[in-house]
């Protein structure tokens, strides 16, 4: 049987959980990465040994990146944490076309997360100001 990959980009915060999911169901996981390192927010949640393989973008196009990747013939391409939406979008329309989020409607699925982000932000000034 041939081996099967799941890219999993950015896998931190909860998304580091999904190499050990995807092991289970049979699937190898491969880290995308952004830039080498994860936003220093999330970089307590990196586990690189658990991935078969780790790919970077760096400085790149995701283009380049992607045709490194096409190797594995992902049957699964998931988003590990925010940072990965527009990256996972754009690796899924070259890798996968057709199958998953395109990257037109990536602004789209942002907006609730910024929205949130902004929330909390203004949540957290106005207790400081009440406190």
């Amino acid at each position: 049987m041939e081996q099967r990959y799941a890219l999993i980009v950015e896998p931190v915060s909860t998304g580091y959980e999904y190499a050990e999911a995807f092991r289970a169901e049979g699937l190898l996981p491969v880290a995308v990465m952004n830039a080498a390192e994860p936003v220093e927010a999330l970089s307590a949640t990196w586990y690189p040994d658990n991935f078969a393989a780790i790919h970077v973008l760096g400085d790149r196009s995701v283009a380049e990146l992607a045709e490194e990747l096409r190797q594995y013939r992902p049957q699964w391409i998931v988003a590990g944490a925010g940072p990965a939406i527009e990256l996972g979008d754009a690796l899924t329309e070259i890798l996968c076309p057709g199958t998953g989020n395109t990257p037109d409607r990536t602004l789209a699925r942002l907006k609730p997360l910024r929205g949130a982000s902004a929330r909390r932000r203004n949540q957290f000034s106005v207790a400081g100001a009440l406190g």
